[in-house]
């Protein structure tokens, strides 16, 4: 149960937390426009041929900041601005003196097409001290969508031995060469790679670019640093440097909700882990818990003062990942379901907003609202059956399958073709993914299978996926992620580092109104809340 013992709230908090948000925010869309993403592609084909990274424009005329390790110089990018606009760039210059560690990690790179493009302007990473507010605004590789995610942070360590700045702005793969801006939009380094703790984030100081800016402009991979060198002027203090966290605006938000929820974020026993649930009563006065529909088992209690209390299941809605269960107990205060006014999101004017899960235990864990998205498609959580495919003559075709699996037990075997889910026709391995992506584990499917002369069908019931993922640091992590973590609509992303198990808890913005309902740990950067309008319609369903 939650139990919270706030300082009362006082006017100037509040101000100052408003403000805060609308300083972050007024730099956000300053600098969002030259944040891009980057890929290298072969020059004649124009076909892909490169690992997705991030970079920033620099300049009018289209010079733009990376980093080494993402690069080789003469070779083609392609570049994709977050408004949609497509162009291309060459690498320039390359610092790599440690070609074990890629330090400096250090490049450059010009858009072919003349300008004018997008700009951020240049700050001074040699004034930077721990605790300043900072922001990062780049792609995620596991996201694999055409707009950047927004992530807060503050300075750790504003230069180590190895000559990186330490931030608590969170990146995995593809976030690389992205810029980290203070609290003016200005530029004062470039993501550059994180260790095993998670928060371990090094970033390259702009103050090396600054140094090394005429000699990068050559195509050139300099494995010493360069003779020729650029003097770093103007290196005053930024007037947007803040001591301040930005978490230290959570006490506002907990005096805000206390009065309103105490007591109502459980913790779910008798699933796969515990799950956290939130508690909402309706407008007839009956009371539900709302959870993460996956990690629900049939038979589930909650713990109250040591008394087990057993739930009953009401309505499970696949699609959302939610579950609305009952229970005998009468909790104080619950979430009032006439207090909520639903608002979707669906624009910029809700990324920058500062938001704050609430825990079971009481805790809460502050983020940033990052990227909303109206479709986050299947790519991970749909089912799978225990075999692999390849396409051949344009067709399906098993080419192993699992001793025991799904598969095997359905009578498939190596050499059938499927040209058929549910009746619906698949050509080729295009149509088969578009098509899979639709079923989750659980779900009961039929192929429509070829196996030379004969025409079969098989019947089965999809299980989870074995998702083999790298051993990189951003794989690995308190939690990890959520079986069931995409394939949802209207989703915030924000970037709380929230336990897979603490999904199902309320998520509130900074007036301390109920925003949404955390729904997966989707990957080492990223949470998953559904907007609240997604949480009233399932509500709506349950027909109570």
């Amino acid at each position: 149960m939650i139990i919270l013992l706030l300082a009362p709230l006082t006017i100037k908090a509040q101000n100052s937390a408003l403000l805060h948000e609308q300083q972050l925010k007024g730099a956000y869309q300053k600098a969002y426009p030259a944040c891009v993403k980057a890929y290298g592609v072969d020059s004649s084909t124009r076909m892909q041929n490169s690992a997705q990274f991030s970079a920033v424009v620099v300049s009018a005329d289209g010079i733009l900041l990376t980093v080494a390790h993402a690069v080789v110089p003469g070779n083609l990018y392609k570049i994709s601005f977050p408004d949609g606009s497509i162009t291309y760039a060459r690498a320039l210059g390359r610092i790599v003196t440690d070609r074990q560690s890629m330090r400096p990690d250090i490049a450059m790179m010009q858009i072919t097409e003349s300008g004018p493009w997008p700009f951020v302007e240049l700050g001074y990473s040699g004034t930077l001290t721990p605790g300043q507010s900072c922001f990062g605004i780049s792609y995620p590789e596991s996201q694999n969508l055409p707009k950047p995610m927004l992530r807060i942070g503050q300075i750790l360590n504003s230069l180590n031995k190895w000559g990186f700045i330490e931030s608590s702005c969170i990146m995995e793969t593809g976030d690389s060469g992205g810029p980290l801006f203070d609290l003016e939009g200005k530029l004062i380094g470039l993501h550059s790679r994180i260790d095993k703790p998670e928060g371990a984030n090094y970033e390259v100081p702009v103050d090396s670019y600054r140094k090394y800016f005429t000699a990068l402009k050559l195509v050139k991979n300099y494995d010493s640093l360069p003779q020729q060198s650029d003097p770093v002027l103007g290196n005053e203090r930024s007037s947007a440097h803040h001591s301040q966290r930005f978490k230290a605006t959570a006490p506002v938000v907990l005096a805000k909700v206390k009065s309103r929820i105490e007591g109502a974020v459980v913790a779910i026993y008798g699933s796969r882990d515990t799950i956290a649930g939130t508690v909402f009563q309706l407008k007839n006065g009956r009371q539900i818990i709302i959870s993460k529909s996956s990690e629900v088992g049939d038979t589930v209690f909650i713990d109250v003062n040591g008394r087990f209390i057993p739930l009953n299941i009401l309505r499970r809605d696949k699609r959302k990942d939610l579950v609305a269960l009952s229970s005998s107990y009468r909790f104080l205060q619950p979430v009032m379901i006439n207090q909520l006014k639903p608002v979707r999101g669906g624009d910029s004017g809700w990324t920058g907003r500062f938001l704050y899960s609430v825990l079971p235990d009481g805790t809460l864990k502050s983020s940033v609202a990052g990227l909303i998205v109206k479709d986050l498609p299947n790519r991970f959580s749909s089912g799978g059956f225990d075999a692999f495919l390849q396409e051949r003559n344009g067709c399906p075709t098993i080419t192993q399958t699992d001793a025991g699996g799904v598969a095997e037990k359905a009578g498939l075997k190596t050499g059938d073709c499927i040209f058929q889910i549910n009746n619906i026709p698949v050509n080729g391995a295009k149509d088969f993914n578009r098509e899979m992506m639709k079923y989750y584990p659980g779900d009961s499917i039929r192929f429509s299978v070829k196996r030379q002369e004969d025409t079969l069908n098989a019947g089965l019931v999809l299980v989870p996926r074995m998702l083999r993922e790298q051993p990189h640091p951003m794989n690995h992590f308190k939690g990890g992620k959520s079986i069931r973590r995409d394939g949802f609509q209207h989703v915030i992303l924000h970037d709380a580092r929230l336990r897979s198990y603490e999904c199902g808890s309320p998520l509130f913005n900074l007036e301390g109104n109920l925003t949404g309902i955390n729904i997966a740990r989707f990957s080492h950067t990223t949470t998953l809340a559904l907007e609240l309008s997604e949480l009233l319609d399932f509500i709506e369903t349950i027909g109570l």
